[in-house]
């Protein structure tokens, strides 16, 4: 004996519902009824990690990735939250951003944090920071490295 099963959807207020019939009148019926929730779960978001022995002068760029649960479109924004001096941050809009390491004398530590939002007020953050080495300014004159002289003996 087989059955054959179909399921029916029929829409309303509270959303769809469908029906699971076995096909069969005369041995009756069975209802199941499937709903989805509406609640919105946070999207999550992973950064590319900390970053320490940065050297002055150079380009990092900040990498981060995010996912929804719930199959909503993720955006993702990078903002300096502490650290001095404040850097101008590129900003990419795909999970990326950039900025040049400061050159200061007591070196710096930068925090930034990336938001994902979901679109539907679901937000989750991450943070990096960025350790950036003192800048050596025994070897500038003018803001140019002077050269090096090496004796033989």
């Amino acid at each position: 004996m087989s059955a054959a099963y179909a399921l029916r959807g029929s829409g309303g207020a509270a959303g769809p519902v469908w029906t699971f019939s076995t096909g069969t009148p005369s041995s009756g019926s069975s209802s199941i009824v499937l709903s989805k929730s509406t609640a919105n779960n946070p999207p999550t978001v992973t950064t590319g990690g900390n970053m320490t022995g940065v050297e002055p002068g150079v380009t990092v760029t900040l990498t981060s990735t995010g996912a929804d649960i719930d199959g909503d479109l993720v955006t993702l924004a990078w903002a300096q939250t502490s650290g001095t001096p404040t850097v101008a941050l590129t900003d990419y809009g795909n999970g990326s951003a950039s900025f040049r390491a400061p050159a200061s004398v007591a070196g710096a530590t930068l925090v930034f944090t990336v938001t994902a939002t979901d679109g539907r007020g679901g937000t989750g953050t991450a943070t990096s920071t960025v350790t950036v080495l003192t800048a050596d300014r025994s070897g500038l004159i003018g803001g140019v490295r002077k050269p090096r002289l090496r004796t033989h003996t």
